[in-house]
């Protein structure tokens, strides 16, 4: 919560420096890397190196909670060509650098829900980070 509540340049830093140590302490170079690294540069993660040398991904995300006839908006699962997973999620988005909450739901009703955009009711939307070991 720390690390997070910093200015964007310093989080990035801070991520930045965590991803060279682990680089060199353990040698991976993997599309999850390049996951990570994308992602630190993007300002959607902060990653921290904690002391046993692992590193802590944060990321913060909001869910929006949409509504239709009283009908609720979720993805139920995915589609991988050979097989389904089942998965129960509200639509959502990871926060930008400098985005707060509301214009997160602004940019994901702009961009990913733009066709959805006056036929459902925007009930509330939900804000959360999310933290697990990289």
């Amino acid at each position: 919560d720390i690390v997070a509540s910093m200015r964007p340049d310093i989080r990035q830093g801070i991520s930045v420096r965590a991803m060279q140590s682990m680089s060199r302490s353990q040698g991976w170079f993997s599309k999850g890397r390049k996951t990570l690294h994308t992602e630190v540069e993007e300002g959607t993660s902060v990653l921290v190196e904690m002391g046993d040398g692992d590193l802590l991904r944060t990321v913060s995300v909001v869910a929006l909670r949409l509504e239709r006839n009283g009908f609720i908006l979720a993805t139920v699962g995915t589609w991988d060509a050979s097989r389904i997973t089942p998965s129960c999620k509200l639509p959502g988005t990871k926060l930008g650098s400098n985005e707060d909450a509301p214009e997160a739901v602004q940019r994901l009703l702009a961009t990913k829900l733009k066709p959805l955009v006056g036929r459902i009711n925007v009930v509330r939307h939900y804000r959360d980070d999310f933290e697990e070991v990289s």
